[in-house]
């Protein structure tokens, strides 16, 4: 999945694949992930400017995982929701324009009761 959702980025260019990262999170919001899927959607959201700088294809990983993450939340544990709202919110304020974007088109209306 990883080796994919790399080599359909779009970057490093001027517009990242934002049809597939939406995609990517269509496949959770009716089907409950295996753990492992999990996980890795985790790895990817802890990934950092520093490991994908802006403008490169590991930046794409974040990005999809932002969506992805927030697809999850309906069908969450409370320590997961947690989670998953604590994550967003750091990469609403990231460096990146591009991680800051994700979180825009995230599914965001649940966040607001989540405190």
């Amino acid at each position: 999945m990883e080796d994919f959702l790399l080599a359909n980025s779009g970057l490093p260019g001027p517009r990242g694949n934002l049809e597939l990262a939406a995609a990517l999170a269509d496949c959770y919001v009716d089907r409950t992930p295996a753990s492992w899927e999990r996980e890795i959607l985790k790895r990817w959201a802890g990934i950092s400017a520093e490991e994908a700088p802006y403008g490169s294809s590991g930046e794409y990983l974040p990005f999809c995982a932002m969506q992805a993450l927030s697809s999850l939340y309906p069908q969450a544990s409370e320590p997961e929701r947690r989670h998953i709202v604590s994550v967003l919110r750091r990469a609403a304020s990231d460096m990146r324009w591009r991680l800051r974007e994700s979180c825009a088109m995230a599914r965001w209306p649940w966040t607001l009761s989540a405190g």
